[in-house]
């Protein structure tokens, strides 16, 4: 039966009045409580004085509340890391301090103090990579001004590395081929006039340069920027009504992956010249001279590491903290330890070199020097006179040791004149520091 006025819509359904109830539980039981109606005539609302009861008093969001958070590196990780690089960096200020301040020391002098300060130089470059690793523009936006100043930031973490990766081995590397020169010439037709620091630092530079030029194009024709990448959303743990999705921010180009391609080959061939070097000197049995061993367990280090780092910051990508310590680790250990391998000998050498220093001759009493000596050393600068004598005569007799055991080295090999094999041996004894502005004609004659 119908009571009232009735209405009917254009499709023939009845227009009439929508009550709106909520079911609630009265004295234990579910009950509907009417809150309002609906009249569709005049799409008006009305509501009764039976108010709407939420939940702890919260009125329900219509839809899901989306929050979108930047990912960085975990703060007191990046201050460990840093930390570290920071003693690094204090430790290869204190060889490159070392290696200057006895660089006219024969076995220092040796060795090439200059290429030296490049390894140190590379070193400090390497070091300075991890400060850079784990910055972060903290702005979620794609496009800001934090996000263009992390796109320099993109070209820094790019080029420190391999500016550093170039001067660190690329001056081990013209070391050892230097003494590979030397020591497999078996004819001994060497001029040394063609292995000065200068021409082996040229060599360096020229790494560089090809460096400089391929980051260059990379930069011009597929310049490095920042992207930002939204992962999946997770639960809000303090709001059910929302999600968050974490967002990490990338260093990119168009076709980034055939730019590492290309940069990975060119110092792949590098480590792998190394290593060649390395294996053809490594029966050289001077160690001032031939670094060759050292460089065998630092390109171990390096090419094991990289096998491992390189999948493995691919695969962390989505992980800042933990791909910030992938790489910061294997840039400190394999920096760390290179500069261990290639410099601890020669401070562990200056030292054993010293110790015979401060005992040439004893500690006496003065009433006891002119039973010692004759009165005319009893002076402290006659004294430091006949001290300097005394190591210059030790120097001398390694000198004529290290010639003896090359010569006889050589007459196993039978057929060699050993004079022009003594010939360039004392060209290299007096040619140790590789200084340019000696003669090559007066100091050494190419047989």
């Amino acid at each position: 039966l119908l009571q009232g006025p009735v209405e009917f819509d254009n499709k023939g359904d009845r227009i009439g009045v929508d009550s709106i109830t909520q079911l609630r539980y009265v004295d234990g039981k579910p009950k509907k409580i009417i809150v309002g109606f609906y009249y569709a005539a005049t799409s008006k609302l009305q509501w009764t004085d039976n108010k709407i009861i939420w939940p702890d008093g919260k009125v329900p969001q219509d839809s899901t509340t989306v929050e979108r958070t930047l990912e960085h590196v975990f703060i007191p990780i990046y201050i460990v890391m840093c930390t570290l690089t920071s003693f690094g960096i204090i430790i290869a200020l204190v060889f490159l301090f070392i290696n200057n301040y006895y660089r006219k020391n024969s076995f220092i002098k040796i060795s090439s103090p200059r290429l030296n300060n490049v390894i140190l130089v590379g070193s400090l470059l390497l070091y300075s990579t991890v400060y850079f690793l784990g910055l972060s523009s903290h702005d979620v936006r794609e496009v800001s001004e934090a996000g263009e100043n992390f796109s320099h930031i993109c070209v820094v973490k790019t080029w420190l590395p391999v500016f550093g990766f170039t001067l660190g081995f690329g001056a081990l590397f013209a070391k050892t081929y230097r003494v590979y020169k030397i020591f497999k010439n078996k004819k001994l037709k060497l001029s040394l006039w063609a292995l000065t620091d200068t021409h082996l630092l040229g060599g360096v530079s020229l790494l560089l340069l090809a460096d400089i030029i391929l980051l260059s194009i990379w930069q011009g024709i597929d310049p490095l920027h920042r992207i930002t990448k939204d992962l999946a959303p997770e639960p809000n743990a303090n709001n059910s009504d929302a999600v968050r999705i974490p967002v990490i921010e990338l260093c990119a180009s168009r076709d980034f992956s055939i730019w590492l391609t290309i940069l990975y080959t060119y110092k792949g061939l590098l480590l792998i010249g190394g290593i060649y070097l390395a294996w053809e000197t490594r029966k050289v049995s001077i160690p001032a001279l031939n670094d060759s061993r050292y460089i065998g367990a630092s390109v171990y280090n390096v090419v094991i590491l990289c096998a491992i780092c390189i999948p493995l910051s691919t695969v962390l990508d989505e992980y800042p903290t933990a791909a910030f310590i992938l790489l910061s680790a294997f840039i400190i250990f394999c920096t760390t330890a290179t500069l261990f391998l290639v410099f601890i000998p020669k401070v562990t050498e200056l030292k054993r070199i010293n110790v015979p220093e401060s005992m040439t001759y004893p500690a006496l009493p003065i009433n006891e020097c002119s039973t010692v000596i004759p009165h005319r050393m009893a002076s402290m600068k006659e004294a430091d006179l006949l001290s300097k004598i005394t190591r210059l005569e030790a120097s001398l007799q390694r000198k004529n040791t290290m010639i003896d055991e090359l010569k006889n080295r050589l007459g196993k090999v039978g057929g060699v004149d050993t004079s022009n094999f003594v010939e360039n041996v004392n060209c290299v004894s007096e040619y140790t520091d590789y200084d340019d502005q000696t003669d090559p004609e007066n100091t050494c004659s190419s047989p």
